[in-house]
């Protein structure tokens, strides 16, 4: 297949605004650290801690034999206050990059490719882009924020934010983001409020910060809210989505993608970009679709690209695979 097929191919999955799902692989690239960086980090942090305890000793064990986090992670019953240190040492190492990365683009005036995918996407009417991500990092809305277009995290408010009860979605003129993890912004009161307190260099005092973090008790707190009630409007807008692009998402949530897989299932297109899809998430995608392109870099040689579609692979010799890639195939 030529270039000029591929292209075609690849817009015509994207040609009415798809529903967006970011994960941790989508905002890597502007030094957001993912969960290698965080397994390091909590080892280093709070072994001495812990390190007499069996379960956290059999959760290093397993980081040093390369077991992926979130793996390590289920494997291990920690208790509440391993996982209160767990949420603190996580917000402070991505809060560190992500309070650097806004000076940056500030001071350089940096206009990061995501925010001109998504803008890319406003264009069309009722200029509305709904985009869902696991990432508890504020790249979307930094992005968004430079190139003028206006997002709802669902909170109201200045400086003290609450949780919107009137939990509907704008339908135009909006990016709607639905952060089903919790953000940096985000923090538990004593009687279990989630309010947001924008750009904060510390945890506050008396708050704790409202994320999700890998393991077991991740599936306890999406059934709290606001995450049960993010995550239900995740599903609608998952629904009545007509097609799907999924950036640096390695499908390792089950209460996430069921929706989307449910979706592919019906003849949905969807279209992958990442650096490089686990054998198993390919297998998802692959075994539920007949309308996928899945975006990777190729093993050998990522300034090639490696396509994978129904009638088969192809290479290509640019780096499509990333969001400026993509950006210029759209």
């Amino acid at each position: 297949m030529d270039i000029d097929k591929i292209y075609e191919v690849i817009q015509k999955a994207l040609s009415t605004v798809p529903l967006i799902l970011v994960g941790t692989g989508g905002t890597i690239p502007y030094g957001i650290p993912g969960m290698r960086e965080l397994a390091q980090r909590l080892v280093n942090d709070l072994d001495k801690k812990y390190c007499a305890d069996k379960q956290w000793s059999k959760f290093s064990e397993n980081l040093k034999k390369s077991i992926d986090l979130e793996r390590a992670l289920t494997d291990v019953r920690l208790t509440k206050e391993m996982i209160y240190d767990v949420v603190n040492v996580t917000w402070n190492l991505v809060n560190e990059a992500d309070i650097k990365l806004m000076e940056n683009w500030i001071t350089g005036g940096i206009r990061p490719e995501l925010g001109k995918m998504i803008n890319r996407f406003y264009q069309a009417e009722p200029q509305c882009v709904n985009v869902i991500t696991t990432n508890y990092d504020r790249v979307i809305e930094y992005s968004c924020d430079q190139l003028g277009i206006p997002v709802d995290c669902l909170f109201e408010g200045e400086f003290f934010k609450k949780f919107r009860t009137n939990n509907q979605v704008s339908r135009k003129k909006i990016v709607n983001l639905l952060k089903v993890h919790g953000s940096l912004d985000w923090y538990c009161m004593q009687r279990n409020e989630v309010v947001s307190i924008p750009l904060q260099r510390k945890i506050p005092a008396a708050f704790t910060p409202a994320i999700i973090t890998p393991g077991t008790s991740k599936y306890q707190r999406v059934l709290e809210s606001p995450f049960r009630d993010i995550l239900h409007i995740a599903d609608v807008l998952i629904e009545k989505a007509q097609n799907y692009l999924c950036i640096g998402y390695g499908f390792n949530d089950s209460q996430i993608q069921h929706k989307i897989i449910r979706g592919i299932q019906m003849g949905k297109p969807i279209v992958v970009l990442t650096k490089e899809l686990s054998g198993d998430a390919t297998k998802l995608v692959k075994s539920n679709s007949d309308k996928f392109i899945i975006i990777q870099a190729y093993k050998d040689d990522d300034s090639k690209t490696e396509i994978i579609l129904p009638m088969g692979t192809e290479i290509v010799d640019e780096q499509l695979w990333t969001q400026k890639g993509l950006l210029k195939v759209i």
